[in-house]
């Protein structure tokens, strides 16, 4: 009998998950089973591809980290999110509420984040859109959401995003990959 194994394909395209995985690995948020080569994107554009098309939330609350550990051209981030919304209604959204969410989790923690990290924020608040209720992530876990609940908090309400965690485990990745040290806390 013979056993004939799979033809490693060294051409292969890389999904988009090992894309997000690897350049998320490459600006400083390396999660377990992230490739060793891939398609490099920008840190910009790596947060953009992560709120459009991904449905893992720990990579969702990373980008608090790629934020915090890279310098991200703000400018550039905001023009490709405008640019991305007349495709992706509510791109602007989300982006304003995991920015606002880093911001809140930098003053929590003590971490100093660059002064433009505000100004965007400030910008991206002009521009959203409050017509609609945004899904960040998967809307699977949705069905036995108690919205009245869920929309007890500042941020939500403000973006009108609807993304289901606590700003424990936010803040807890930025101990685990050293944004946050114990000596630079208040």
């Amino acid at each position: 009998m013979t056993h004939v194994l799979p033809k490693q394909d060294a051409l292969r395209t890389p999904s988009n998950d090992d894309t997000l995985l690897y350049n998320a690995a490459r600006f400083g948020f390396c999660i377990g089973g992230a490739p060793l080569i891939g398609q490099q994107l920008s840190v910009e554009d790596t947060i953009l591809t992560i709120l459009q098309d991904c449905k893992q939330p720990r990579l969702i609350e990373g980008i608090i980290v790629l934020v915090a550990k890279n310098k991200i051209e703000y400018d550039s981030l905001l023009q490709k999110a405008y640019t991305i919304e007349k495709r992706i209604p509510g791109i602007v959204n989300s982006l304003g509420w995991i920015l606002d969410e880093a911001r809140a989790s930098f003053q929590r923690l003590g971490v100093s984040h660059d002064p433009a990290l505000t100004s965007a924020i400030d910008s991206l608040y002009s521009q959203r859109r409050t017509d609609t209720l945004f899904f960040v992530g998967t809307e699977d876990a949705t069905s036995d959401i108690d919205y009245e609940e869920t929309f007890r908090g500042e941020f939500p309400r403000k973006w009108n995003v609807l993304y289901v965690t606590d700003n424990s485990s936010m803040d807890k990745y930025l101990w685990t990959y050293g944004v946050v040290a114990s000596w630079t806390r208040k």
